[in-house]
């Protein structure tokens, strides 16, 4: 089979920068804080409207007190960004090192 010879250009990553600017730019991972439960239970019910591409981080306040933050994953590229920003629009959520 011929296809055998040719070189394996599809084992490479998707993610290649397309531009030499964008080199430092991908570097940076952003996320989105979409809220803060003071109850694991608020947390698990608003996780529970968004999909898999979010999780809840338990923090700890300065008082002590226990908090629920939902966090999204970390993307690398706007047009990521942009679309978890759909899904968090009902949300006073935060960009964390945005692009």
């Amino acid at each position: 089979n011929p296809a055998d010879n040719k070189p394996k250009e599809e084992n490479k990553p998707a993610e290649a920068p397309k531009s030499g600017e964008e080199n430092t730019e991908t570097k940076k991972k952003s996320y989105i804080r979409v809220a803060t439960y003071n109850k694991k239970s608020d947390a698990d019910e608003a996780l529970k409207k968004l999909d898999g591409d979010f999780k809840i981080r338990s923090s700890k306040t300065s008082s002590g007190k226990e908090v629920y933050i939902i966090v999204s994953k970390t993307v690398s590229s706007n047009e990521e960004l942009e679309k978890l920003k759909g899904k968090v629009k009902n949300y006073t959520y935060q960009i964390i090192n945005p692009k």
